[in-house]
């Protein structure tokens, strides 16, 4: 499930990140492959999966999680939150055509 996935990365994130005065800012990236089968209610959670949290109002840095969903099948069926699409332009997606 897509929830489990996401709670996995917010999971991931507090486990790796450790604010301090030097840490600026961390960006998790979690990419979902799939061959097809994407509803709307996946669409819609993808889209708005929302994770930022910023440690001593950013003085100590923050941490955003980018979602991606990728349909391996049509790269025109992929979804994004709004730091995924951010991030999406970091994979190259390749294709027998």
């Amino acid at each position: 499930k897509v929830e489990d996935f996401t709670k996995a990365l917010v999971d991931f994130a507090a486990h790796i990140v450790e604010p301090s005065g030097s840490h600026m800012s961390t960006l998790v990236s979690g990419v979902i492959l799939t061959d097809g089968g994407i509803t709307e209610d996946i669409i819609k959670y993808v889209q708005k999966f929302k994770y930022y949290k910023s440690f001593k109002f950013g003085l100590n840095g923050w941490v955003n999680i980018a979602l991606n969903l990728l349909d391996i099948n049509n790269i025109q069926n992929s979804y994004y939150n709004k730091k995924g699409k951010e991030d999406s332009k970091n994979f190259i997606i390749l294709s027998d055509s």
